[in-house]
């Protein structure tokens, strides 16, 4: 009397509504725009939300899998501007920020691409890596920033027209105003037209004195007024 029904068997319907859901033929709907729910084995579909295709273009939100109309299983979630949509071609992610954090990240594929407005990298063309503001295309001319090709070992640091430290593929290049190398003990450093050298028995200052222990050998030149040969100073 309370309207309840108690059964076992199949039952079978192309109308009517079960549980908040519209039944059609080959297929249950349920709510509209944002809410609506859609499962429908005639179009080989399941969605949730807003949204009536696949086209990443067209994206208006929410979740959509199944059968397009081309007959490729396709996947998509969110909208135009953030989505992740996935078919027979491969997987594609857009987002204005992506998060992933992980004790263990791998990436393993064929061919790699990195772009982002001040650092690009790639596994094509040998694999390079580009950084600066504008991104340096090679290691000549204008180019300034971090700029490296896998294949060839060609390398740029600094400003190619300017202060830096570049491989050619055969020749090493520094120039720079002002250059330290070494430790405080043995160094050879450079700056405002000024060399100094410095080891345990030698140190050239930047006047151009030289302090030396050890010994020297020579068979020509001059030293304080006197010609030097082979066995003479005269």
């Amino acid at each position: 009397n309370v309207g309840n029904v108690d059964m076992s068997g199949t039952i079978t319907s192309t109308a009517g509504n079960i549980g908040g859901f519209k039944i059609e033929d080959g297929s249950l709907t349920s709510g509209t725009g944002n809410g609506a729910v859609t499962m429908s084995s005639a179009n080989k579909i399941i969605s949730i939300g807003s949204g009536s295709t696949f086209n990443k273009g067209d994206l208006a939100g929410g979740f959509r899998v199944g059968i397009d109309t081309d007959g490729i299983f396709k996947f998509a979630v969110g909208s135009a501007d953030s989505y992740i949509h996935a078919d027979e071609t491969g997987v594609s992610i857009k987002s204005d920020s992506f998060d992933v954090t992980a004790s263990v990240a791998e990436i393993d594929v064929d061919v790699f691409k990195l772009s982002a407005n001040n650092l690009f990298i790639s596994s094509s063309g040998g694999g390079f890596i580009s950084a600066g503001n504008p991104r340096p295309t090679g290691i000549t001319g204008a180019n300034k920033g971090f700029y490296v090709q896998g294949d060839t070992g060609v390398f740029l640091a600094g400003n190619a027209a300017g202060a830096r430290l570049s491989f050619d593929g055969t020749n090493v290049f520094m120039s720079s105003s002002g250059f330290f190398l070494g430790g405080n003990s043995q160094f050879i450093s450079g700056s405002n037209g000024n060399i100094e050298i410095s080891s345990s028995n030698f140190h050239l200052d930047n006047n151009g004195n030289v302090i030396m222990s050890g010994k020297v050998t020579a068979n020509e030149g001059s030293i304080g007024g006197f010609n030097i040969t082979n066995d003479a100073l005269s």
